[in-house]
């Protein structure tokens, strides 16, 4: 999962010159950057924690596609849901104390990395708001009394850029679709 969702999702922001985020696992950070800033992370996310923190102070993270880094995931549902939990947490946090700062400091630099992290964290919410959105969509189905969105507009607009968005990461990406095709 992770493979591919970084060559979908960060070798696709490095190829439109985009910003990148830390992943705990795999990150590395010039000894220069730290004795400057120190680790100084409060969120059980430190990894977009410390991403948010660069970015404010305009220093770029970046992806690099030849690295491989191995790591332990767990296999136990009980333990993934606890981490789940815990990274739920820790990007509400980061939400809610970041929020501000990128926003006005994207603003005042028109630093779109920053815009595009602010976009990243309120994806909780955007599930959120799709998870009420299907329930009015399935009362509206049984009693037809909810007149929320049409729903064709929204379901037509959602996939339409789902698929723009999936396409656009294997395109930029370099994934080979042929060979990949049965995987699909």
């Amino acid at each position: 999962e992770q493979h591919s969702s970084n060559f979908l999702w960060q070798g696709g922001k490095v190829r439109l010159h985009g910003g990148n985020y830390l992943i705990g696992t795999g990150m590395c950070i010039k000894a220069d950057i730290l004795a400057e800033i120190g680790w100084k992370v409060e969120s059980a996310v430190e990894d977009l924690e410390m991403s948010l923190k660069l970015a404010l102070r305009g220093i770029r993270i970046y992806w690099v596609e030849e690295t491989r880094v191995y790591d332990e995931v767990p296999i136990q549902l009980r333990i993934m849901w606890h981490q789940r939990q815990r990274w739920a947490v820790g990007l509400w946090k980061c939400l809610l104390h970041y929020t501000g700062p990128c926003l006005w400091r994207g603003l005042i630099t028109a630093n779109g990395r920053l815009w595009d992290m602010v976009v990243y964290m309120f994806n909780p919410i955007f599930v959120l708001l799709s998870l009420f959105y299907l329930i009015l969509n399935g009362i509206n189905a049984i009693f037809g009394i909810v007149q929320f969105p049409p729903d064709p507009l929204m379901t037509y607009a959602g996939t339409i850029f789902g698929i723009l968005f999936a396409c656009s990461g294997v395109l930029f990406s370099r994934i080979p679709i042929l060979p990949n095709l049965p995987y699909i």
